[in-house]
């Protein structure tokens, strides 16, 4: 079954069940509350058909984001006249910053992520997004993640991968969601592209929708929950540094993309950057020494009560005798 197919047969359903608690509701309306327990049946019948509506208007802008190819429709509307324009200066910013957050989690995903410094060229060019078309509302904007010529966006895992963060980035309710808080924390610049964006529907007041080709419902953030993420964030502070070790790689799973690497009387843990892991396994290194390059990212909050958090990510490693056959990912 096709992506499209499955949302269609989604809103179908969603359909079914509006209809039916419509009905319902229609009926406790018309017997009235003549007793505490009718009046407590009304309100729960009229909040259980408020919120599926909600799940269906959701869920149908997903539909709509497939049905014309696209990867992720935006619908930006002003807090301070709901029904009303959206300043140039800030739609700009909001676009200005999308496009940043988006550079910064493409080199993630592609395992090129680096704190500063100009963002490389084919990151860029697979992260770029393209206007198509705007919608009804304060403003909203059609992207995708492929060049014009590209037609079957929805299919790319890439495109899939950036359409789906920007909804979950976009998404007031998965702060403690697992990619965003692993990516803010090995990324810096995801995390001060993501601030940066966040400060911008705060301080203009406007709210954001998101409907992604790979979400099944839209994602949605007010400017006062943007505000408050970008409080929880600032207790977030993030550094990285590379280290050049020589060490007895005595474990490497290419299940959990996990490593263990003796360095005399020290043991450094953690992850290996995507596709190393099993080009470890077929150079054989396990239980050799080796030269690792090995990523250190210390988390602290702003606070100081709590201990620091370091962890480890494997990104380079050769056989000691075989320096020319270096192995990494990046």
């Amino acid at each position: 079954m096709s992506r499209l197919d499955e949302q269609s047969r989604i809103v179908e359903r969603l359909e079914q069940i509006v209809a039916s608690l419509e009905s319902h509701l229609e009926i406790a309306e018309a017997y009235g509350t003549p007793d505490f327990a009718s009046s407590v049946s009304l309100e729960s019948s009229r909040h259980d058909y408020s919120e599926a509506k909600a799940r269906l208007e959701s869920a149908q802008s997903v539909l709509n984001v497939l049905q014309q190819h696209d990867d992720v429709h935006i619908f930006l509307s002003s807090e301070r006249n709901p029904h009303g324009p959206i300043p140039i200066d800030s739609l700009g910013r909001f676009l200005h910053h999308l496009q940043s957050l988006t550079n910064a989690v493409q080199q993630s995903i592609v395992g090129q992520a680096t704190s500063r410094g100009r963002v490389q060229n084919q990151v860029r060019h697979d992260a770029c997004l393209y206007a198509y078309g705007s919608m009804v509302g304060s403003y909203g904007v059609r992207l995708r993640t492929s060049e014009p010529e590209h037609t079957e966006l929805a299919t790319h895992r890439e495109s899939n991968d950036l359409s789906s963060m920007m909804a979950d980035f976009l998404d007031a309710t998965n702060f403690d969601h697992t990619r965003i808080v692993e990516m803010c924390r090995h990324s810096p610049r995801t995390f001060s592209t993501y601030r940066e964006l966040l400060s911008v529907l705060s301080k203009s007041r406007i709210s954001v929708r998101v409907a992604a080709a790979s979400k099944t419902f839209a994602t949605y953030m007010t400017s006062d929950q943007a505000s408050q993420r970008e409080i929880d964030l600032l207790s977030l502070e993030v550094t990285e540094r590379e280290l050049e070790l020589v060490g007895q790689l005595v474990g490497a799973s290419m299940l959990r993309d996990s490593f263990e690497l003796s360095v005399g009387n020290d043991t450094y843990k953690g992850r290996v950057r995507q596709g190393l892991a099993q080009r470890i396994a077929e150079s054989d290194l396990y239980g050799k020494l080796v030269d690792a390059t090995i990523l250190e990212t210390v988390e602290q909050q702003s606070d100081g009560l709590a201990e620091p958090v370091t962890r480890y990510e494997l990104i380079a490693v050769t056989a000691r005798d075989d320096r020319q056959g270096r192995l990494y990912e990046t």
